[in-house]
């Protein structure tokens, strides 16, 4: 519906101005809203209009609703509006494909009333019940562990969904909760000796993981020698070690990223091989190395003009 926004504060004031009784209005906003279906109009009726339905109007709304899927974002507004912990968790309880989001909208809720095991709670149950995109509710529940348990807790909550599954985003939502503790030293080695066990992550997970591990610790000579030590493993890896030589070795930066171009010229991917040149170009410049970058790139043209 074009203009939305502007169409819910229109009937926000006309609403003001006169005033039915809530349940009335629970019903007029039904008539308008269902036609055009709910993730149409009225989205964020929790907010625009939350004041005047009052408990009752909003109850009322909810039972006007279809138990239709996309009815879903509409009904947690609404019980977010209302406080209502355990209206919500029934509203999202009742529908077959639930999002993070709407566990997140539960354990925030409880959160802002003061009870974090419940907010935990939450969280972990839509962990459990959705089985992907774990890592908005994994993010909400480490700070109220900490709050409830310690920090030294938090940071081995957040190891242990890394050793289960490990990735990137899990390694880096290790060390920021480790960090902010004042102990990643200690837990990055334990998770490098995890990884290079060779009992768990298969090779080229735990090969980009370390990678991440040494860029982020912004150790572009380690991470360029751990490359070499592990050939086969993601070419992207030279342009983010290129990236990290920037500003203390522009002229290895280039050399890499004419590494990388070649590589994939030889892969036939000649687009991502002009971006890195173009980058290379871009980067020489800034530096005052274009005459660097002239030589290497004749030398690029002639190798690849046979």
């Amino acid at each position: 519906v074009k203009g939305q926004p502007r169409f819910e504060k229109l009937h926000a004031e006309a609403a003001e101005a006169a005033r039915p009784a809530p349940a009335e209005l629970a019903e007029r906003i039904a008539r308008v809203m269902l036609p055009a279906a709910p993730s149409s109009v009225f989205v964020e009726v929790g907010q625009t209009h939350g004041a005047l339905l009052g408990t009752e109007g909003l109850r009322a709304l909810q039972a006007l609703l279809p138990p239709a899927q996309f009815a879903i974002d509409l009904k947690v507004s609404m019980c977010v509006a209302l406080g209502d912990t355990a209206l919500l968790r029934g509203v999202i309880e009742a529908y077959a494909i639930p999002r993070p989001e709407h566990y997140l909208a539960l354990a925030n809720l409880h959160a802002k009333q003061g009870d974090l095991a419940a907010a935990i709670q939450a969280a972990e149950d839509g962990i459990v019940k959705l089985r992907w995109e774990k890592q908005p509710l994994q993010r909400a529940i480490l700070p109220w562990f900490a709050k409830l348990r310690g920090g030294v807790a938090a940071v081995e909550l957040a190891y242990g969904w890394f050793c289960k599954e490990p990735s990137k985003p899990a390694y880096r939502q290790l060390r920021k909760t480790a960090t902010s503790h004042d102990c990643w030293p200690e837990w990055c080695t334990r998770m490098w000796q995890f990884l290079t066990s060779g009992t768990t992550a298969p090779g080229h997970l735990a090969t980009s993981i370390l990678h991440a591990v040494l860029i982020d610790d912004d150790n572009p000579k380690a991470a360029l020698q751990y490359f070499r030590d592990h050939p086969g493993g993601e070419t992207d890896r030279l342009l983010e070690i290129a990236v990290a030589f920037d500003p203390s070795n522009p002229r290895l930066a280039t050399d890499l990223r004419f590494e990388y171009a070649t590589q994939r010229t030889l892969e036939c991917s000649y687009h991502a091989a002009m971006d890195a040149l173009r980058t290379a170009a871009r980067k020489a410049a800034a530096h005052s190395e274009s005459a660097y970058f002239g030589g290497e790139m004749r030398r690029f043209a002639a190798l690849h003009s046979r």
